[in-house]
């Protein structure tokens, strides 16, 4: 992070009261443009959003990219950044485009390339291509006027919302250049969740869209992807809780298949789908998917 090509960025570290000695590593490195900061609690995974918006806080750049720990930039990063600024001034959005890395840092895969530009809408509608928050470069002054990042327990899809109400007005501009590099592990939040806590989040979310939906883009194409999106929802809902359903029970079987039967109605799941989750349980536990 500290070897960009260009030099007017500052790096914040914000210690969530890790175990490991984050301040040794930090005073390793120690130079005018790192920051180092410690919560006085453990935020958690749970409620990770509110370290990004502590973070953001401490913030004093015009733009903002939010990364985890294990994550890194290409060191052209912030060039490429800049090229994209010039080519597309006055956005509050600029995208990278993402290779995925295990933990040896070895590629493991590579995001697929976006347009140019999209609109928020776009961007809405083709929510299902791998995102993750730190490949997005905010307005820092636009992001604090709408709240900051969007929390939902776990994170999960905290990032598409805070990207969709930041890129509202302007749209995304999108780097065809992959300089980004996200850390793809079984320690990562969205591997180890609870299976509960994301089909409440994902109520959340559904209930966000409904209301960020709420006005008529003014763009045909946008108010194509609107009508799309909704008429898509619930099946996509549905979808993901199966899915999440599915990883749970592959960690805990028959407990894990009890208690989706019983809380069905509790979460708008037919039994139907609950029984296909049980049954794909079994192909993640034999792939190791989830089973950490």
């Amino acid at each position: 992070m500290l070897s960009q090509t260009v030099d007017d960025y500052e790096v914040i570290v914000l210690n969530d009261c890790s175990p490991e000695d984050i301040k040794g590593i930090a005073d390793r490195h120690a130079c005018p443009r790192l920051r180092y900061y410690e919560n006085e609690r453990n935020v958690g995974a749970v409620d990770v959003v509110d370290n990004w918006n502590r973070l953001l806080e401490l913030a004093q750049g015009d733009f903002v990219i939010c990364m985890g720990d294990d994550d890194k930039l290409a060191p052209d990063c912030l060039e490429q950044y800049d090229r994209l600024m010039q080519q597309h001034p006055g956005l509050d959005v600029y995208h990278a485009r993402v290779l995925s890395i295990d933990e040896k840092s070895q590629v493991c895969n590579i995001q697929d390339d976006r347009p140019d530009w999209e609109s928020a809408y776009s961007f809405m509608w083709h929510s299902s291509r791998i995102s993750y928050i730190g490949d997005f470069c905010l307005r820092a002054s636009v992001l604090r006027q709408q709240g900051g990042y969007v929390k939902f327990p776990l994170a999960l899809s905290s990032d598409h919302a805070t990207v969709e109400l930041v890129a509202k007005r302007l749209g995304i501009a999108n780097m065809h250049k992959p300089v980004f590099l996200y850390r793809s592990s079984h320690y990562t939040i969205t591997s180890s969740g609870d299976a509960r806590l994301e089909v409440e989040a994902s109520e959340l979310k559904k209930q966000w869209d409904i209301n960020f939906l709420s006005d008529e883009p003014q763009d045909e194409i946008d108010r194509l992807y609107k009508r799309l999106y909704l008429e898509s929802m619930d099946a996509r809902v549905l979808r993901n809780r199966t899915e999440y359903m599915g990883a749970d029970m592959s960690r805990h079987a028959l407990g894990g298949l009890f208690y989706w039967l019983k809380n069905a109605n509790r979460y708008q799941i037919p039994k139907m789908n609950v029984a296909y989750a049980f049954l794909k349980s079994f192909y993640y536990r034999k792939q190791g998917y989830y089973n950490r």
